[in-house]
């Protein structure tokens, strides 16, 4: 349930296999430590950490992520859910593990928050209950 925190060089996110097999376990151990009572303080305190984390992401990513790894859609079904084709949701979710992969491996250097398809644009409008700022704010703000 660790998140994983090594040194990555910029390198292993150039499209290899390397960073496939990084955004799996940033995306397993998302869901495990979402799933996983009882977590230690070192979990507690990485676990904390990656909800801080995604709650700076924009609220669409944060939806993605929360409907992914919180409620155990897969990506297709919230494609469906939300009208839009599979292949973006399945994009953006690379585009947001590969971002937080990054981010929680202390990768030096700026990094950008990543900018929602223009498909995923009206998504946050439907979908999200009014005064929401997004799942994981929303966790943050009521803790």
């Amino acid at each position: 349930g660790r998140l994983p925190a090594v040194e990555v060089s910029a390198a292993v996110y150039k499209g290899d296999r390397r960073s496939s097999i990084r955004q799996i376990l940033v995306g397993a151990a998302l869901l495990s430590a979402h799933q996983v009572g009882g977590l230690d303080s070192d979990e507690s305190v990485d676990l904390k950490s990656a909800i801080h984390l995604m709650a700076t992401l924009d609220v669409v990513h944060q939806m993605l992520l929360y409907s992914i790894y919180w409620e155990g859609k897969s990506l297709r079904q919230l494609a469906a859910d939300w009208n839009i084709e599979g292949l973006t949701v399945i994009r953006e979710h690379r585009v947001i593990l590969d971002f937080l992969g990054k981010k929680l491996s202390g990768m030096k250097g700026r990094l950008l928050v990543p900018k929602v398809r223009p498909g995923l644009r009206e998504v946050a409008s439907k979908y999200l209950p009014e005064g929401s700022e997004g799942p994981f704010s929303d966790l943050i703000k009521n803790r």
